[in-house]
């Protein structure tokens, strides 16, 4: 089944496997990469939007429930 990664995300939230804080932040992963691909974005921006990722991964990562 194809399920974007929104839906995936809402599901998550709703099954209570991830906080809202999480799904925010990946939210905001999910909505710089569409940026980056989908838009003309200044060049100068892109190393920054990439650390902001990076950095939001890494809240992430540290409350994903473990397997």
């Amino acid at each position: 089944e194809n399920i974007s990664l929104a839906e995936l995300l809402s599901q998550a939230r709703e099954a209570e496997l991830i906080d809202k804080q999480t799904a925010d932040l990946c939210h905001q992963i999910r909505k710089q990469r569409n940026i980056m691909a989908h838009e003309s974005v200044h060049p100068k921006t892109i190393p920054a939007r990439v650390i902001f990722c990076l950095l939001a991964a890494a809240l992430v990562w540290t409350n994903l429930p473990e397997a």
